[in-house]
């Protein structure tokens, strides 16, 4: 079974106020593309297809197009969708009915019999004489089935493990899908998620999957790596960049599956037609910095961040500055990204922030800056910011 594994497409992302529109389009052309050369007989998508859970009315058109095409491109391949943490799980299967007839299937919620048990056999999709995509999307910690006396992940998938086994007679290729994070792996270009000793990523064992599944396909994790488990598991990465913090290759991945072998997966790279750019690659005083901003050609049409090396903070006139420097070009100038020269005390950035950084703290993040600030002890920091933690999840899960 050859399936084309992805996730993380965070459809109508606003990325500093710029719409990334004509980007996720150019991602969808290049995709069709990589379905009609490859012929897969599935296609996952493991979550995070918009990046807000309302998503905007462009970017439910551009979703539903790309479905369509997908389709067109391949008629006779099995689409499996599933809602990652940054999906409403109702929107993502308001029309799952409608979607089936362009063999489509899509799995938001935990689905659930009247009784309340978990309707397994709704999760688990039959690719005609191949193989089985078993669609899981993201679960809260909380939200998975109680158990008497146990964990409830490892109770969760070693039942999922026995409900695949019960139907694959024939011992086909299995895929799991899975919205989360397991336990060691890289999460370079997620700032958030690399504060983990306060309780900001809730990590699965990768053994906790078991070892009835052939491939598990993950998405969360933006970078695209491979983890060796009883169960070979891949994150296929963010098909483009969200943040300029993800500075490595994006794409996905063409994953060719046969019984009783290891998975053979074949990363594709898909070159964005607006890259991330931080200006210059090490910090540099601001002159020297915005000097070399001034000297990006003027058809590059990349994002820019620009990267200074300050203890006092930016000069009065640094947005005038700025805007001279890319003025006539191209490129998308987004922010500036300070940093303190090392023999300064850590605590001294508080101060040193601008605007647009401020907007893009966490409230765990202001909090962990504030108790810094305050020379708090150490546990003490961890208990209090692993609560403003945990409040901070369950108000994303509302929203």
């Amino acid at each position: 079974m050859k399936i084309i594994h992805t996730s993380d497409w965070h459809l109508g992302q606003q990325f500093y106020t710029y719409d990334r529109t004509s980007e996720h389009e150019a991602f969808a052309r290049w995709l069709v593309s990589l379905v009609e050369a490859e012929r897969p007989d599935a296609f996952v998508l493991s979550g995070d297809v918009f990046d807000v859970g309302m998503p905007s009315v462009v970017a439910q058109k551009l979703y539903a197009n790309i479905l369509v095409s997908l389709h067109e491109a391949c008629p006779t391949m099995t689409i499996v969708v599933t809602a990652g943490n940054h999906d409403s799980p109702s929107r993502v299967e308001i029309y799952r009915d409608v979607w089936q007839a362009f063999n489509v299937r899509i799995v938001g919620n935990l689905q659930r019999c009247e009784d309340g048990s978990v309707d397994w056999r709704r999760h688990i999709v039959e690719v005609p004489n191949k193989g089985y995509v078993v669609a899981i999307p993201h679960i809260y910690p909380q939200n998975y089935p109680a158990v008497d006396g146990g964990d409830r992940v490892s109770a969760f998938f070693g039942e999922l493990n026995l409900q695949v086994a019960a139907i694959n007679s024939q011992s086909l290729p299995v895929v799991l899908m899975a919205h989360t994070a397991v336990r060691g792996c890289d999460l370079t270009g997620h700032r958030r998620m690399q504060q983990d000793m306060i309780g900001n990523v809730e990590y699965i064992d990768i053994e906790k999957f078991g070892t009835g599944f052939s491939y598990v396909a993950l998405g969360h994790i933006h970078c695209p790596q491979t983890l060796n488990g009883q169960t070979v598991a891949r994150y296929s990465g963010s098909p483009i960049a969200v943040s300029f913090d993800e500075d490595y290759p994006h794409g996905v991945s063409v994953v060719t599956l046969e019984s009783g072998k290891e998975p053979i997966v074949e990363p594709k790279v898909f070159d964005s037609p607006r890259p991330m750019m931080t200006l210059p690659r090490e910090p540099q005083p601001f002159d020297d910095a915005v000097a070399e901003l001034a000297s990006l050609p003027a058809d590059s049409p990349a994002y820019v961040r620009l990267n200074v090396l300050s203890a006092i903070g930016l000069p009065p006139d640094y947005s005038e500055r700025i805007a001279m420097a890319v003025t006539g070009k191209k490129c998308r100038f987004c922010t500036v990204n300070i940093t303190l020269p090392k023999q300064e005390k850590q605590s001294d950035y508080n101060t040193n922030l601008t605007p647009d950084q401020l907007r893009q703290l966490s409230p765990t993040d202001v909090a962990a800056r504030f108790m810094e600030q305050q020379c708090v002890e150490h546990e003490t920091v961890g208990q209090f910011l692993k609560m403003i933690s945990e409040i901070e999840q369950e108000v994303q899960h509302e929203d």
